[in-house]
């Protein structure tokens, strides 16, 4: 059936290790109706003189319409460490530092033979 969809969620930092995760989602589904026809035949032995066949139609109409509505809750506990977004630019000033030391190192090494 062909939907609408709408949803939301947030995210609740509770400490540098705990956090709290809802999501909101409502579905809308398009009204669809379906028309037809189930025929059934039915073969009866009667005491091996005759068989019977009857023959049965039904006519059905069926509407679909559904709503549904989804909520979740979740939660992110981190065991080794603190949070999984950390601020990366300690680490790039290090790694800037590291370089620049080797690159002296370097140099010096050059001017010495």
């Amino acid at each position: 059936l062909l939907n609408h969809t709408v949803g939301t969620g947030v995210g609740i930092t509770v400490n540098d290790k705990l956090t709290v995760n809802m999501g909101l989602c409502y579905i809308y589904f398009v009204t669809a109706k379906a028309d037809g026809v189930q025929s059934t035949d039915t073969t009866t032995e009667v005491y091996t003189l005759a068989d019977i066949t009857t023959h049965a139609d039904s006519y059905y109409t069926k509407e679909f319409a559904e709503e549904t509505i989804l909520v979740s809750f979740g939660a992110t506990y981190r065991l080794g460490g603190g949070d999984s977004i950390q601020d990366d630019s300690d680490d790039d000033d290090k790694a800037a530092k590291k370089k620049d030391k080797k690159v002296k190192k370097e140099k010096k090494t050059k001017k010495t033979t």
